[in-house]
């Protein structure tokens, strides 16, 4: 009886979320069909990509994809941090680690020439998530811990979102096996993240 009451909560909440989900999106394209601004625009499509993850994985990679090539032929560095890193989290989504981690190796190289702290985190964030998924623990909790100090120092609000999920995955890299907590210490220095794509390729995470 309780194993029944929890999957129709689990239902409910899950038809109420893409339920909630598909009305943003039909507000959003409606606003696509307004005459915005190139950077309002790619804020719009990623947003529409984000709820889309709900409802419809490859319509999700469809805007963007739009949101990409937009940011790309416009030469919009900021577009392209934000664009890349989302299209890396939509190919983790799908199990592509490898073009998960070209993507993030992308975003992460912009972020950086930007001093955007914020997507550097979230950057770290995806990498330490990659890793995690393959059992590469040590790894996964370098960057975790990485991205937890990078947001923890910053002074907005929004800082407190990915140091939640950091500090939760940090703990579940620590309690397994082979972890060295020390090599997350080892410097106070932000470290520019080594190409993780050539990584997951040969490590044969793809």
């Amino acid at each position: 009886m309780r194993r029944k009451s929890l999957l129709l909560m689990f239902v409910f909440f899950t038809v109420a979320h893409v339920a909630s989900a598909q009305k943003d999106i039909d507000s959003l394209e409606s606003k696509l069909r307004e005459s915005l601004s190139d950077s309002l625009r790619i804020t719009t499509l990623i947003k529409i990509s984000s709820d889309y993850q709900y409802v419809d994985l490859k319509k999700s990679f469809e805007a963007c994809e739009k949101a990409v090539q937009l940011s790309e032929t416009k030469k919009l560095s900021w577009g392209k941090s934000q664009s890349y890193l989302w299209l890396a989290t939509l190919y983790a989504l799908s199990g592509d680690f490898v073009a998960s981690a070209k993507y993030n190796d992308l975003a992460l190289g912009i972020s950086f020439q930007l001093k955007d702290s914020a997507s550097i985190s979230k950057g770290y964030n995806n990498l330490g998530r990659n890793y995690s998924s393959f059992g590469k623990y040590d790894e996964a909790y370098f960057y975790y811990t990485q991205s937890y100090r990078i947001s923890s120092t910053r002074k907005d609000s929004r800082r407190c979102d990915t140091p939640a999920s950091s500090r939760r995955a940090m703990w579940t890299c620590a309690s397994a096996p082979r972890i060295r907590p020390s090599r997350a210490k080892r410097s106070r220095r932000v470290p520019r993240a080594k190409c993780a794509c050539s990584t997951f390729k040969a490590t044969g995470a793809a």
